[in-house]
């Protein structure tokens, strides 16, 4: 059998890639868990705090902290210590765009359910 060769340093990222995008559960099942996945992107903010909501802003191409409940422009979470980070940017931070982590709330506006912005 002819296999092409898999460098061992991408042997196990594509496993882990593989293992944190594919799952034999439906979305939103109980005890699912997603790998967190980031990208570095640069954020105009004067502090930085794990678990803020970034948003993007289309006319100006700038990140910034999302300020309003609610908001169609969530690129989103500022991470801790993501799984996997794709570096995009130098002197950035990592944001996770694709599965589970904490995020910052406040009940100032209410009682925060699931699916709350």
């Amino acid at each position: 059998m002819n296999r092409l060769p898999v460098p061992l340093f991408l042997g196990p990222l594509l496993f882990i890639l593989v293992a944190g995008l594919v799952s034999p559960l439906p979305a939103g099942a109980q005890g699912e868990e997603r790998l967190p996945v980031a990208t570095t992107v640069v954020v105009e903010a004067s502090e930085l705090t794990p678990g803020a909501v970034v948003r993007y802003d289309e006319t100006t191409d700038t990140y910034t902290l999302s300020a309003i409940s609610s908001d169609p422009a969530v690129f989103g979470v500022i991470a801790n210590q993501p799984a996997i980070v794709f570096v995009t940017a130098t002197s950035a931070a990592p944001v996770i765009t694709s599965g589970v982590t904490a995020v910052r709330v406040s009940d100032e506006n209410g009682q925060v359910v699931r699916g709350d912005l």
